[in-house]
């Protein structure tokens, strides 16, 4: 093989290999895989919770969100819900989704409201039953604005429709799908519309829990205005500090989505690249 196809095929495989170029098909069902997982598992149990699907004009519109490197949440979002992420390590779409659902524990169901200086906004958005569409996107940031620290990965979920709508509870508790629409069957727990799927969804022998030592993150979240919080509900301004490496989350609600997530490792990949070819010529 000659150097110049050499060059082109490992720059090829690096950029087809790797996130430069937004999240892969499987990150994606991967996240809604998790979403469906963790929302069939919430307690009490949900009657009017609706399966999520990926959605490509909501990563359309947060993979370009992402791009603009800001700790804050879109003000152009319009009706959709957002939860942002932000990780000075490799981005781990299992540790993001189980932190936010991780919530939950500071959440109390029958008073819909949270514990005293604890957030629960994620929780709520990823579990509010009528959000049934999901769309993410991912950018590496040289410098965030709102963040002093440099060099962080950026995650933003989009949901649709949006939830954390102020006075109201994500879900209607009781017996799971007793409370479907009449479009709708029951698909693990799930109200799913149209016809009957064999899909599996989700492995359904595996309870999903903390998956283990999460690294150091930050959570904010926010809303519009009617969906923001009072006094011990829901908190969708305030951080909460892990371990480890620094992440962040924020949570509420374009360009095609196919370039501008470019992540750490992936610049240096290119950056090895480019030295190789000068090297071989």
């Amino acid at each position: 093989m000659q150097s110049g196809e050499l060059v082109r095929g490992l720059l090829l495989a690096l950029l087809w290999g790797g996130h430069c170029w937004g999240l892969t098909e499987e990150e994606k069902s991967s996240i809604v895989l998790l979403h469906n997982a963790l929302r069939s598992q919430v307690s009490p149990s949900a009657t009017d919770m609706q399966l999520m699907k990926w959605d490509s004009e909501l990563e359309a519109l947060a993979a370009q969100y992402a791009t603009a490197c800001i700790w804050d949440h879109n003000p152009e979002r319009g009706e959709t819900g957002e939860n942002l992420f932000l990780t000075s390590g490799q981005l781990n779409g299992t540790r993001v989704l189980q932190s936010w659902y991780d919530e939950h524990l500071d959440y109390t169901f029958h008073t819909g409201s949270c514990m005293a200086g604890k957030m629960c906004g994620h929780y709520t958005q990823m579990v509010w039953a009528n959000s049934n569409r999901v769309g993410c996107g991912e950018h590496f940031c040289e410098t965030v604005e709102g963040i002093d620290q440099k060099r962080l990965t950026i995650l933003v979920c989009n949901y649709y429709p949006k939830g954390n709508y102020r006075g109201m509870k994500p879900y209607v508790s009781g017996p799971s799908c007793s409370s479907c629409p009449p479009d709708h069957i029951c698909v693990e727990k799930l109200c799913d519309v149209g016809q009957t799927s064999t899909t599996v969804l989700y492995d359904t022998d595996h309870t999903y829990t903390d998956p283990g030592t999460s690294p150091r993150w930050e959570t904010h979240s926010d809303s519009s205005l009617e969906s923001s919080s009072a006094p011990g509900t829901p908190s969708y301004s305030d951080k909460k500090i892990g371990s480890e490496e620094a992440e962040v989350n924020h949570a509420d609600s374009s360009e095609e989505a196919g370039q501008g997530a470019m992540n750490q490792p992936c610049a240096k990949g290119i950056l090895a690249v480019i030295l190789l070819t000068v090297f071989l010529l």
